[in-house]
């Protein structure tokens, strides 16, 4: 086996790596409703810190196989840099299937997620709008009462206890 092919059953590998990965986002994705719903945000912060992380090792892994594959991402492109045998030309292609199949589930996903999250800060929003306005109708018909406090002092009384 000769280091071109060594390169392709690389790039191969990092295919697997990214598709274990986009399972996994894909996982995490399917929370987001649940949490809003719920109104669990500390919960649904944390899951979106965790997506994070492995976007973050996506776009490594991407680097990694543009680094080896000189950019090319094209099966014909490839074939012709490392000629490859069959075999692993169809499990290329499986990956690469596999892998746009779960972006694609991931942007549906994504953007249903993003549809609900809009909804809740604008039911939120709306909620801290009717709390201000009514702060401001209750201060415009509740006096306030002065903040200083004072006191009389009689002073006949004292008078009277200089005289005893």
């Amino acid at each position: 086996m000769n280091n071109k092919e060594n390169s392709f059953k690389k790039v191969i590998d990092l295919l697997e790596e990214k598709k274990e990965l986009l399972v996994e986002l894909l996982h995490l994705s399917q929370y987001h409703e649940e949490f809003c719903r719920e109104e669990r945000f500390n919960k649904l912060n944390r899951l979106i810190k965790s997506q994070s992380l492995r976007i973050d090792k996506l776009k490594k892994l991407d680097k990694k196989i543009d680094s080896i594959s000189s950019g090319k991402k094209e099966l014909a492109k490839l074939t012709k840099l490392f000629n490859p045998s069959a075999q692993d030309i169809s499990s290329f292609t499986a990956q690469k299937e596999e892998i746009d199949s779960l972006l694609l589930e991931l942007y549906k996903i994504d953007q249903k997620n993003q549809e609900i999250v809009s909804d809740k800060y604008q039911s939120l929003k709306k909620k801290v709008l009717d709390i201000n306005h009514a702060k401001r109708v209750r201060n415009v018909y509740i006096k306030k009462l002065g903040k200083t406090c004072g006191f009389f002092v009689d002073r006949r009384e004292k008078l009277r206890l200089k005289k005893g």
